[in-house]
């Protein structure tokens, strides 16, 4: 598993970013700004996909874990909470270019073992062109059931999101992402159960593409605690 670091033209401007080939980021945030009180975050990624072709076995893992020594993506995960999309994403050649996810569920995992939830969405989800998407994903804290929510790229706009849009996007309620971008729309939320006393407390940022080609090209990744 490797990440790299590029520098590809994006709308015209050279943008310095990680590039994830079958491997992930986790990085602990600050507990001055994220104390173990939250209880609602949102973790984002800015991203491009750039490849040409329907993949049939490709994961995106966007979300939470417990330290960064074990995160999403280990054969032993030290307990993720968040969205998973794929495994199949259908392209389809356009303006720009793009993929669907079929399926995207909310998703826990500690160990080996993995839980997914009820389905969030299909829909666009990411750009194959040199266009840069963003993933939201909002994390309700329950007892035991965490709520995911996510929000897509469903109108297939050409606009290029950048790292200043991206990050006033993450400020902005669920419901009025439409407003931060008439490109993107709320999804329901669904619920997976969490045990944070037996699995351990989320600490951590986690992202992982578990596929080495077509490389998720990562602009950004961000959280915000919104509650």
């Amino acid at each position: 598993m490797a990440s790299s670091i590029a520098v590809q033209t994006l709308q015209g401007f050279d943008d310095v970013q990680f590039r994830l080939s079958n491997s992930g980021k986790a990085r602990l945030w600050d507990p001055a700004i994220i104390p173990d009180s939250w209880t609602k975050l949102r973790v984002g990624l800015c991203a491009v996909i750039p490849g040409t072709a329907t993949l049939a076995s490709s994961n995106l893992a966007i979300g939470i874990c417990s330290g960064i020594t074990q995160p999403y993506g280990k054969e032993t995960v030290q307990h993720f909470v968040g969205a998973k999309y794929g495994p199949a994403w259908t392209f389809s050649a356009g303006t720009p270019d793009n993929y669907q996810a079929i399926t995207v569920k909310p998703c826990k995992k500690n160990g080996s073992g993995e839980t997914l939830g009820t389905t969030l969405s299909s829909g666009l989800n990411a750009a194959a062109e040199l266009v840069r998407v963003a993933f939201f994903v909002d994390i309700t804290r329950g007892s035991p059931n965490y709520t995911i929510e996510t929000a897509r790229w469903s109108n297939l706009g050409a606009n290029d999101v950048t790292p200043a849009s991206f990050l006033t996007g993450m400020a902005v309620a669920m419901a009025s992402i439409g407003g931060w971008d008439s490109d993107y729309t709320a999804v329901a939320g669904q619920t997976v159960a969490v045990d944070v006393g037996t699995d351990g407390q989320f600490n951590a940022v986690n992202v992982f593409w578990d596929t080495a080609s077509p490389t998720l090209s990562d602009c950004i990744i961000a959280v915000a605690r919104l509650a």
